[in-house]
């Protein structure tokens, strides 16, 4: 049986919030624009490395712990300034500091790679052109190499969703201006030749 699918943008976007919402209904206040930060979570941010940055999401202690030995600073667990979650929101400029201090002296791909090792919620925040030749993404068709006849060869995205039993829609470069014309007024509305050359003569399409 067919099955249509409905993911309409405005819809999902509540999602991306619960956890401000969840703040507000508690508070009865909006919380503060962070930027990249979190209002309730420290430190999640995005770092400078020494090759552009890396994103960190520091969700439970175990996290915390494992960063602190990562940067060769496990003098600070018992910092009351960092001893919990709470402290460290509290102390939110000093721990960002504490975490820039030592990702700026990694590029990020090193960075990444002492996260992979000590199990930290870290990633390298990727240029344009980083995400346009992953190969995961090419992978799984979210990207595709075509052909443009005026740009080249070029990457494009392509849709997210993926349908069972739907065959995959091919994707070609977006249509000119007036390109489809006589496809259209002429196989769907009928029109002749010499009718649809006059509507381009007289300026009408």
């Amino acid at each position: 049986m067919p099955r249509v699918a409905d993911a309409e943008p405005h819809g999902v976007r509540p999602v991306w919030i619960e956890v401000i919402g969840a703040a507000y209904f508690e508070t009865g206040e909006a919380p503060p624009r962070t930027g990249n930060a979190s209002h309730g979570r420290v430190p999640l941010n995005v770092y400078p490395t020494n090759d552009g940055y890396v994103a960190v999401n520091i969700a439970v202690e175990e996290h915390w712990h494992n960063l602190l030995r990562a940067m060769g600073r496990e003098d600070l667990r018992d910092d009351p300034r960092f001893a919990d979650n709470a402290a460290r929101v509290a102390n939110r400029e000093a721990t960002d500091a504490l975490v820039t201090a030592w990702t700026r002296t990694l590029g990020k791909r090193e960075a990444f790679a002492i996260a992979k090792r000590h199990r930290i919620p870290l990633a390298p925040v990727r240029d344009i052109d980083e995400v346009m030749r992953d190969r995961h993404m090419h992978e799984r068709g979210m990207l595709e190499w075509i052909e443009h006849d005026e740009i080249g060869r070029i990457v494009v995205p392509t849709t997210p969703l993926r349908i069972h039993g739907a065959d995959r829609v091919e994707t070609v470069p977006s249509p000119k201006l007036g390109q489809h014309n006589r496809d259209i007024y002429g196989d769907w509305l009928g029109l002749s030749a010499a009718e649809i050359a006059a509507l381009e003569r007289d300026g009408v399409i």
